[in-house]
């Protein structure tokens, strides 16, 4: 796991590792609604992707679960991400951190 800014985690694989031939899938949940620092953080995720060799609509899905509201709700959309098979989880904040690790 590494982190990217504040309260933003993601898991990636080896350094230098090959793009997968089908598509991989990634989920990201928020727990929060949207903030500058989150789309400035978000976007050097995503260039991150690219510069890997993943671009969304080709070799990259992202489902996206935004929520502010209980820590059930956020648990529940924690939930539905395990049972669509994510490849990874990308969990921004520390509610959806919590809801992540518990699913």
């Amino acid at each position: 796991m590494a982190a990217i800014g504040p309260g933003l985690v993601a898991a990636a694989g080896p350094a230098g590792a090959q793009p997968a031939a089908r598509a991989v899938k990634v989920g990201v949940l928020r727990a929060a609604p949207d903030a500058p620092l989150f789309r400035q953080n978000f976007e050097l995720f995503r260039q991150a992707l690219l510069q890997s060799g993943f671009g969304q609509g080709t070799n990259l899905m992202m489902e996206y679960r935004v929520r502010a509201g209980t820590s059930e709700e956020i648990a529940r959309l924690a939930a539905e991400l395990v049972r669509l098979r994510m490849d990874a989880i990308v969990a921004i904040g520390p509610a959806a951190v919590r809801a992540a690790t518990g699913a």
